[in-house]
């Protein structure tokens, strides 16, 4: 399509596997808005390194007609160098729009929401949207951290003076349209729990043995469900380790396409927060989910009804926005108990 027709509307975003599916209610919001002729470019970090790229899972859905890799290797200058040339060649086409689409909240700064529209103001954009300002983690009276609107709510927000409505939150459709259908051959046909034990940080991660006494009694309650264990490469070690004694199937370092189809079959997600948790939702799937409380909740929760997220409370170092807990024993993720977590997925399973 040419861009020199409709509406060219360049988006520059951190766009890893979750960055890039909370993206769907604004992207399918700004076709909805500016209608035939639009023309979206997605500039974004590449995938690869072991995370997912945004062409990767968004690829072919009509959401992004053409997308741009920015690249982040080798020293501070050469990165430098290197956005700046893309943004130059960028600069040769019109664009109507350009969007920094990114959550307004942390670890985000506006230090770098300024950069993101310095390469949109390079590249030629008549009109640029941005976050204003970060929206700060707050605390109730008994000092515990506020609840927050989703990622996606807030993204959508971004959007309002465009004159595009904000949606009630907790509403906008999440669905990520389908793609050809990659199941593997191997895999039988029968029920299944998806189950991703890791994460990109080690803040993130509820203790592989917990998740090993949980799946235990899932065995011996329900022995004709299968747990598939979901994971990248650089996550060999977590998920081969929670299938011993197990006898799940364990799928690390799929093809993205293969993993959504999986996942389109199974019948509940357990895990933690990542990418995986938000392809869950995206195809339909209820979530269960273990939270650090690095951020404050409803963030980056999974998005639409009938998930349930655990956290714990009352711990002093909520809202640490670490990546590795400092703490010699993790409290807000180990503090939640396999019984607990059990009960509530064998109550998600009996509501099926």
């Amino acid at each position: 399509m040419n861009t020199e027709t409709g509406k060219s509307i360049l988006v520059i975003a951190n766009c890893r596997l979750g960055d890039s599916l909370v993206m769907i209610p604004s992207l399918q919001a700004l076709r909805k808005h500016f209608g035939d002729g639009t023309y979206i470019v997605l500039v974004s970090e590449a995938g690869g390194g072991g995370f997912v790229g945004a062409k990767e899972i968004l690829q072919g859905r009509g959401l992004v007609d053409e997308f741009v890799p920015m690249d982040c290797s080798g020293s501070w200058l050469s990165r430098a160098w290197k956005r700046l040339r893309l943004f130059m060649v960028l600069r040769q086409r019109r664009w109507d729009l350009g969007i920094v689409l990114m959550p307004p909240y942390p670890p985000l700064t506006m230090r770098l929401v300024k950069r993101f529209r310095l390469y949109l103001r390079a590249s030629g954009c008549r009109k640029i949207l941005a976050p204003e300002l970060i929206m700060p983690m707050t605390r109730n009276a008994s000092g515990e951290l506020e609840r927050m609107d989703s990622v996606v709510d807030a993204m959508l927000a971004l959007l309002t003076p465009l004159g595009i409505p904000a949606p009630v939150a907790g509403d906008a459709d999440f669905a990520l349209p389908k793609s050809v259908d990659h199941f593997p051959a191997n895999i039988p046909a029968g029920r299944y729990l998806a189950v991703a034990p890791a994460a990109n940080m080690r803040a993130k991660c509820w203790p592989v043995k917990y998740y090993s006494a949980v799946l235990q009694k899932l065995r011996q309650a329900y022995p004709e469900m299968t747990p598939i264990i979901f994971g990248g490469e650089n996550e060999r070690e977590i998920c081969v380790t929670l299938n011993e004694g197990i006898d799940g199937i364990v799928m690390i370092g799929r093809p993205l396409l293969e993993v959504e189809a999986v996942m389109r079959r199974c019948e509940l997600y357990l895990g933690n927060d990542t990418g995986v948790m938000h392809l869950a939702a995206s195809v339909g799937i209820r979530c269960l989910v273990i939270f650090s409380l690095r951020l404050s909740p409803g963030m980056w929760e999974p998005y639409g009804k009938g998930h349930c997220v655990m956290m714990a409370k009352g711990i002093d170092c909520s809202g640490c926005l670490a990546e590795t807990c400092p703490k010699p024993h993790h409290p807000c993720m180990e503090k939640i108990s396999p019984e607990e977590v059990w009960e509530k997925l064998s109550q998600m399973l009996q509501d099926a």
